[in-house]
């Protein structure tokens, strides 16, 4: 790289050639020969992205291995002194945004963020409830805020109870002991099929056909469900729910495709268009209404019907096979058709259910997660097989 104040002083652009700075102040990863400072128009594009937080998808290919690894959070001393500092002075939604940020780098807050919890608005205190669900086992705090997080929850509304209990699970706590587990909110329905016990299957069948519903009877295996979710697939708003639990209890993903109708927008109509609009015919030529295809989950019975002939005969079940920790990994170990959300709970429910907290986070970038797969696959076998089955 040519020195930036020897081109300045050819440009027409510079008056006079660039001060010189010393060599202390140089900020380029490669480094300038002649120590001079580089203005933001001479700057590098990999110079001006290295000065950016250190994420996979803004770094240039050549310094992306020096970060792998690194995700979420080997070097906790660069985000645990500011954070706590932070949670400390923050207010209003800021106390929201830092809980959310200390549940993704798994940080030992837990005190930080039992003090925060006074200050925070109603809508604020469901992320410091999640938060405080994935603290590390070493953090000192964990035993308090199993202690004290039922009473702080106990008189806020159903999503931070709900958020509350699932934390509570999260940390160790009995689902016999916690109350917050009740429905009708759909959190607290997901998390009776994460912990309760042979009455939640009854309690969730009573709720159907809510979606939340149905899609916890597909995480909790309930095999009583295998009928009623077939009749639920022509249900309008029941349908999509219902694939998704048969996916959950079968492991299969038939498919089909479907034509999506679009409405008719007069304004943009030619005016041939739109006389035969006005005919009550078609505005195309061709008389074919306008949409589009999509390809989605099946919602036929015929295509799922072989898919349940082959579930075992007795017990809970998953992915096609006996409920353990390999079939609740599933939508962590594939890419397409699962919604985030519900990756999330399969996240919770390894721990919740099997007690395995795997390095492994759904919201990490796409190319980390499958880097990381292969050790989630490994760890959910060797638990099934030492608990064989769930």
């Amino acid at each position: 790289m040519r020195c930036c104040s020897a081109a300045s002083a050819r440009s027409p652009s510079h008056s006079k050639p660039l001060p010189a700075a010393s060599p202390a102040s140089v900020t380029s990863p490669r480094g300038c020969s002649a120590g001079c400072a580089m203005p933001p128009a001479c700057a590098p594009r990999s110079m001006a992205m290295t000065r950016s937080p250190p994420t996979m998808r803004r770094l240039p290919r050549a310094c992306a291995p020096r970060w792998r690894g690194r995700w979420p959070g080997s070097c906790l001393g660069d985000w645990l002194a500011p954070l706590s500092a932070a949670l400390e002075r923050a207010s209003g939604a800021r106390i929201g945004l830092l809980a959310t940020v200390a549940a993704l780098r798994r940080l030992p807050l837990g005190l930080a963020l039992l003090d925060a919890w006074p200050r925070a608005a109603p809508a604020d205190r469901e992320p410091i409830a999640r938060a405080l669900g994935r603290l590390p086992a070493q953090d000192p705090a964990v035993p308090v805020a199993r202690e004290l997080l039922p009473g702080l929850a106990a008189g806020e509304g159903e999503p931070v109870r709900a958020a509350a209990a699932r934390a509570l699970l999260r940390l160790g706590a009995p689902a016999s002991g916690l109350a917050l587990l009740a429905p009708p909110h759909a959190e607290a329905l997901l998390n009776l099929a994460l912990a309760g016990g042979e009455e939640a299957g009854a309690l969730l069948l009573e709720a159907c056909p809510r979606p939340a519903a149905i899609i916890a009877l597909g995480l909790r295996g309930e095999r009583r469900a295998l009928e009623p979710l077939l009749e639920w697939l022509a249900d309008p708003l029941a349908g999509a729910a219902a694939t998704l639990a048969l996916r959950l209890l079968t492991g299969a993903a038939p498919t089909e495709i479907v034509f999506v109708p679009e409405s008719v927008t007069p304004e943009a109509l030619f005016p041939r268009e739109y006389t035969r609009w006005l005919e009550g015919h078609e505005p195309r030529a061709d008389g074919r209404p306008w949409g589009r295809q999509l390809v989605r989950m099946s919602r036929n019975p015929d295509d799922w019907r072989a898919q349940l002939a082959r579930l075992p005969a007795s017990g809970r079940v998953r992915a096609g096979g006996p409920a353990n920790a390999a079939g609740a990994a599933v939508p962590l170990l594939e890419d397409d058709g699962w919604p985030q959300s519900l990756k999330i709970v399969a996240l919770d429910e390894l721990a919740i259910r099997y007690g395995l907290i795997p390095d492994f986070d759904p919201e990490l970038p796409m190319l980390e997660q499958r880097r990381r797969r292969p050790g989630l696959a490994e760890a959910c076998a060797l638990r099934s097989r030492g608990a064989g089955g769930g």
